[in-house]
């Protein structure tokens, strides 16, 4: 949830180096599922519900946007939608 909500919502969310583009600093992205918006800059206040896969390096962007849909996807099966609880 975002600094000043109450509701939680589901999102992914990525630790690591993005290797796929070089990366070498851990990182942490979040993105929050069916909801339109920039976060960036914003607090927010996670909490990791279950683990789907290991980082791993892409040959290409689009095989990289491909597994993130895929775990957007499995995401949502797993939580549910992205709709506040």
């Amino acid at each position: 949830r975002s600094a000043g909500e109450r509701d939680w919502r589901a999102a992914a969310m990525s630790v690591g180096v993005r290797p796929t583009f070089g990366g070498q600093v851990r990182t942490l992205e979040v993105h929050v599922i069916d909801w339109q918006g920039d976060l960036l800059g914003s607090s927010l206040e996670v909490e990791f519900a279950e683990w789907l896969r290991p980082e791993r390096r892409f040959e290409t962007r689009e095989a990289l946007v491909a597994a993130m849909e895929e775990d957007v996807a499995e995401t949502r099966r797993r939580l549910g939608s992205g709709q506040p609880a």
